[in-house]
């Protein structure tokens, strides 16, 4: 299902809905949105994708929101090859 995320109580974007994730993945132009940049001190955590685990940066939001429900300090990983995020069981 593809809804409308409101993150940092700054950005919206579309993210799917999926129930076969654990966390929350944000597309790299997301990220820019919300001025999340990688650095030498960006911690990195392994993902296990279809296509096999991979290290992804780490970043904690201050704010996610979707209708009603707001979770705060929710960590989410950067995919840089996603145009539309994914809200995992971690919401």
């Amino acid at each position: 299902m593809r809804v409308t995320v409101r993150l940092n109580d700054s950005v919206s974007a579309p993210f799917y809905v999926d129930t076969g994730a654990s966390g929350v993945a944000l597309p790299v132009h997301v990220a820019n949105q919300l001025g999340l940049r990688v650095g030498p001190k960006t911690r990195h955590v392994p993902v296990t994708t279809a296509n096999g685990r991979v290290l992804r940066p780490l970043f904690r939001l201050d704010a996610v929101e979707l209708g009603g429900a707001r979770v705060e300090g929710l960590e989410a990983t950067l995919n840089p090859t996603m145009d539309i995020g994914l809200l995992g069981g971690a919401f």
